[in-house]
């Protein structure tokens, strides 16, 4: 069996009940996506009617739908937004995004088939972008060229289809962000 090139992630997003709109001003006064450069990294955002946040992250789980990842996800966004410590979370949600090696999304041909893969949890960006980009090399149309047109993805080592080696990487990265980094976090928007 060959080494596969991706692996499914499991990502989640919680939602806060509904907050005051002067802590929605005071918490996000510009009213946009936020995002970090920790390893592993939280995004956030205010819901599209304003009144709640949307925070999200790489879950750690790596079967079924456990609650930890919740609670991690909430001390999380205690930790980035302090006066939300108690607030109460109102929804999580979670599905796979599909992580390669080099992190690197890639338009490619592989055995005359055409993929546009590798987002790494950022498919809303470019997943379209790069699907009308492919559809297009395969028409020939000139408005073809990308800047994701690579080879494949290198493959996995010892992948074998359950990504069992998850937990120890997200160790490691978590221990790597907290050696560079001190423990609470400002947001700035």
């Amino acid at each position: 069996m060959a080494a596969a090139a991706a692996v499914p992630v499991c990502s989640r997003i919680i939602a806060t009940a509904p907050l005051s709109n002067n802590l929605m001003a005071q918490l996000m006064p510009k009213q946009v996506m936020c995002a970090e450069t920790r390893k592993l990294h939280y995004y956030y955002r205010p819901s599209p009617d304003g009144t709640r946040i949307l925070f999200g992250g790489r879950d750690g789980s790596i079967a079924g739908d456990p609650a930890w990842p919740t609670h991690q996800l909430k001390r999380a966004l205690a930790d980035i937004f302090p006066v939300l410590e108690g607030v109460a979370i109102t929804h999580s949600w979670w599905g796979h995004v599909a992580m390669n090696r080099d992190m690197i999304p890639r338009i490619f041909s592989r055995d005359g088939l055409r993929y546009a893969v590798g987002y790494c949890g950022s498919g809303v960006v470019w997943a379209r972008w790069a699907g009308q980009k492919a559809a297009w090399q395969i028409l020939g149309d000139a408005r073809a060229r990308s800047a994701l047109e690579f080879r494949p993805p290198p493959a996995i080592p010892l992948y074998n289809g359950t990504a069992w080696f998850l937990p120890a990487v997200y160790a490691w990265l978590g221990l790597s962000d907290r050696l560079g980094r001190p423990r609470r976090y400002r947001a700035s928007s």
